[in-house]
């Protein structure tokens, strides 16, 4: 049975949210469009009061004027820890997941955002494990409402169902926060949103994905080719997967994800209408084994860790049993390791080829003495309080203290590794291994470093036309430092075209377009110099020449014109506006409609769609290829 939110929980919850409300803002500058995490009027303490009010951004109008909740598919997913816009500092990243590991007297939390294109989630699904005991909470933003919308709270993958609403800020972003208190550990392996589309599919493939014992696999890639809409699609936690296509044809349809093996590989579907019962089963290497006393009795609690490499650590359940998920193959020692016992063996070296190893059992014995390591956390001046320490094998955590100080106890004689972590801090030494004895280890400290001051840097994604600048919405701008490679930092334009790229240190950096769309000349230098900096005007162009009906006015088409202007609309008004022939059959007379703001009725399109929708007009409706002078 799942446990159930009680009123107590939610205002702890949401007093917590407002820690992270204030934790984004000060991190991301504040006003690029994170949510202000919000809720109604409480009995809290006066510092603890959350203050009712809007989310800032405004929504993207009325739940009555937004398309049609047709089929949709799952097309966004945050995956193995990646995507994650923020996150408290105790958070960590094992075998790429996020763990969540509160404390008794604090929360840990990683915030998510999405941009969904405009289009409202209809569907969230958290592939997620808690400890024994453990359970995770989950809240959406809510800008309806104007404050977070808490699900129930749970201790293994989920999926949510929401209603119609209004989820999106102004720059089409959707917000999750994942949420553990109390001592409650959780590991966050995705997120996946399903969200409206308000393009109608005669033509569907569903299914499922399933192990070889019969267990649903979630989080798996599938790869549709040809792939009209360009994306990439996961299976939900049941396993499920439902994909719309806008036309009949033959596609093939390939699973993929890390360390599974996959029966069929592919699959050749000839697909005319709904096509159901397309399943695959994937076929993963586990280890397992039992933790049990001499007399078979299971232990449940003891910490297993798998080595080598990223460092993968389980806890033997209520029947002393344990499994690691998705092993690659190699050759990998497990170890038991807890305080107040020893074990026999002390550790059991296990080769991976191809199968699934079982019987890796450890025979436990309580009532060994157990001892302490501890140290602190200082700048070369201060102490650093609120320093995450990681200790493993056994994957435990401490925090330093108002005076830098912390400690571990009930550790069993062995050899540890420590390391501090602490946001954009730097800690010297990164790791620290202690070999513990028969007594107390102390002393074992560190020196940290602050992170420098963070900035903002402001731009506009333009389009120069002739001389006439117009704002283009919605393009992604990555920003890089001028003597590395990898993106730093990424911002989305508003409706005017405007963006802000938060936390940017000083230094040199490039700015560019990345869009399926557009393109940019050039990369974009500018400088941060202690204050907040201006990049300027990025400008833009199509990557194929000008506007199509695939690069473009596809999706405005049916962003604007087809919730009326189709048969089976509610409202359905003549003539329809649905294929690249039916529109360009009245393309004169759409234009003159869409030119004088008559069209969409009460929603006039902005004047750079204004202006695409001539040009494509004036190049004679180009379907792909966009005609070159």
């Amino acid at each position: 049975m799942k446990p159930v939110l009680d009123t107590s929980t939610k205002r702890q919850l949401s007093a917590a949210l407002l820690s992270i409300t204030l934790l984004c803002l000060a991190a991301c500058g504040g006003g690029n469009g994170q949510p202000e995490l919000t809720a109604a009027s409480s009995p809290l303490p006066a510092h603890e009061r959350l203050e009712t009010g809007q989310l800032p951004g405004l929504p993207l109008g009325d739940p009555q004027s937004q398309p049609d909740r047709n089929l949709s598919f799952t097309n966004i997913v945050s995956y193995n820890g990646n995507g994650i816009f923020n996150a408290s500092p105790n958070c960590l990243f094992p075998n790429n997941s996020i763990v969540l590991p509160s404390m008794t007297a604090e929360t840990a939390w990683a915030l998510y955002a999405f941009n969904t294109g405009g289009y409202q989630p209809e569907r969230l699904s958290v592939d997620i494990t808690c400890n024994p005991g453990s359970v995770a909470y989950v809240a959406v933003s809510d800008y309806q409402a104007g404050r977070w919308q808490w699900q129930s709270p749970t201790d293994g993958p989920a999926s949510y169902d929401l209603p119609e609403g209004l989820y999106l800020n102004s720059l089409t972003q959707f917000y999750v926060a994942v949420l553990t208190s109390g001592g409650s550990s959780a590991t966050v392996k995705s997120l996946s949103v399903r969200f409206d589309n308000d393009v109608i599919y005669d033509h569907s493939v569903s299914g499922t994905i399933l192990d070889e014992h019969g267990e649903p696999l979630a989080s798996q890639f599938i790869f549709v080719s040809p792939n009209p809409d360009n994306v990439t699609l996961v299976t939900d936690v049941d396993g499920s997967f439902l994909i719309g296509l806008p036309t009949a044809g033959m596609y093939s349809f390939e699973p993929q994800s890390m360390n599974v093996s996959y029966s069929p590989p592919t699959q050749n579907v000839n697909v005319s209408g709904a096509v159901q019962d397309i399943d695959f089963t994937g076929t993963r290497i586990d280890i397992s084994g039992r933790v049990a006393t001499a007399d078979g009795v299971g232990v449940p609690g003891i910490s297993i860790t798998l080595n080598p490499g990223a460092i993968m650590t389980t806890v033997s359940g209520a029947d002393g049993e344990y499994s690691f998920e998705g092993i690659a193959n190699g050759s990998y020692s497990v170890d038991p390791l807890q305080a107040g016992y020893t074990f026999n063996p002390a550790s059991e070296n296990v080769n991976v080829s191809g199968t699934d190893v079982g019987g890796v059992d450890f025979e436990s014995t309580g009532g060994q003495p157990s001892y302490a390591i501890s140290g602190n956390i200082n700048d070369g001046s201060n102490p650093v309080a609120g320093v995450a320490i990681t200790l493993t094998p056994g994957f435990r955590l401490a925090f330093t203290d108002v005076n830098g100080n912390y400690s571990f106890s009930n550790l069993a004689p062995a050899q540890y590794d420590l390391k501090p972590a602490l946001g954009k801090w730097t800690f010297n030494p990164v790791v620290r291994l202690v070999n513990l004895g028969n007594a107390n280890e102390n002393g074992i400290d560190f020196t940290g470093t602050a992170p420098p001051p963070e900035h903002s840097g402001f731009g506009k994604v333009v389009w120069d036309d002739n001389g006439t600048l117009y704002g283009i919405p919605g393009i992604r701008v990555d920003v890089y430092d001028i003597n590395a490679a990898p993106v730093v930092a990424t911002a989305y334009s508003g409706s005017d075209g405007s963006f802000e790229v938060t936390g940017l240190v000083e230094g040199t950096y490039y700015a560019r377009v990345n869009s399926l769309v557009y393109k940019g000349d050039s990369f974009y230098l500018f400088t941060i110099s202690g204050i907040d900096g201006f990049i300027g005007n990025v400008e833009t162009e199509f990557k194929a020449g000008g506007p199509t009906w695939d690069n473009w006015a596809a999706s405005y088409v049916s962003n604007s014109c087809t919730s009326c202007h189709r048969p089976d609309s509610q409202t359905a008004v003549d003539p329809p506006l649905r294929t690249l022939t039916e529109v360009a059959n009245t393309g004169s007379a759409c234009n003159a409609r869409i030119q004088n703001g008559t069209m969409p009725p009460g929603n006039p399109s902005s004047d750079l769609n204004k202006r695409y929708f001539q040009i494509w007009r004036l190049a004679s409706y180009p379907e792909d290829e966009f005609p070159m002078n």
